[in-house]
């Protein structure tokens, strides 16, 4: 699993905001900055929908259901 930094840089590289990407994977922008600040590490499903969102891969976004701050 990549570290937090490494998620941003991805995210980054790809030109994805932290807004954006919030709104695709159903988390808070503050949940975002904590996961790439190293202050949280993302579940296995978060993870997964991060890298799957950044290059595209997401089919539609995914539903808030709860935000894990």
């Amino acid at each position: 699993m990549l570290s937090g930094y490494h998620l941003r840089a991805m995210r980054i590289r790809e030109h994805v905001s932290q807004n954006q990407l919030a709104k695709m994977i159903g988390k808070s922008v503050r949940y975002i900055k904590y996961i790439e600040s190293g202050e949280r590490k993302p579940s296995e499903e978060t993870y997964h929908n991060w890298v799957n969102a950044c290059y595209g891969l997401l089919d539609k976004p995914i539903p808030k259901t709860k935000d894990d701050e």
